[in-house]
């Protein structure tokens, strides 16, 4: 988190166009989607992130993933295993050995009648009474 935020042209994934600023930590992409410059997502990053470092106790962090995007049942079990006392997981299916309290299973039926897992967004404004 106190890496240099820098910005890149494009994503590693080339199979979605970049509609929005894309930066790096070293080898992680950031995807900045809800921000139209990089400006606007530094400033926000580096406000977000300088109230983090205040606070050295990962114990006070609250961790989520879900399973959208790239992120599968695998990738899903992997963040349960990080060194954590606070995070979550949402996704449209059961994980197996992973209790219901640490996993949600949350999902929406789209026009396309595939059960997928809500963007971020809508799972903390919907899912906030859960924490």
């Amino acid at each position: 988190m106190a890496q240099e935020l820098k910005f890149t042209a494009g994503s590693k994934y080339k199979d979605r166009p970049k509609t929005y600023p894309v930066g790096l930590l070293d080898d992680v992409e950031i995807h900045f989607q809800h921000y139209a410059s990089e400006e606007e997502a530094r400033e926000k990053w580096e406000r977000r992130t300088g109230r983090m470092l205040k606070n050295k106790n990962k114990d006070n962090y609250f961790f989520m993933i879900a399973d959208r995007e790239r992120a599968n049942k695998e990738i899903l079990q992997e963040f349960h295993t990080l060194p954590y006392k606070n995070k979550v997981s949402f996704g449209a299916f059961h994980l197996e050995n992973i209790s219901n309290n640490a996993h949600i299973v949350v999902y929406e039926r789209p026009k396309s009648n595939k059960y997928e897992t809500p963007n971020g967004k809508k799972i903390v404004q919907t899912y906030f009474f859960v924490f």
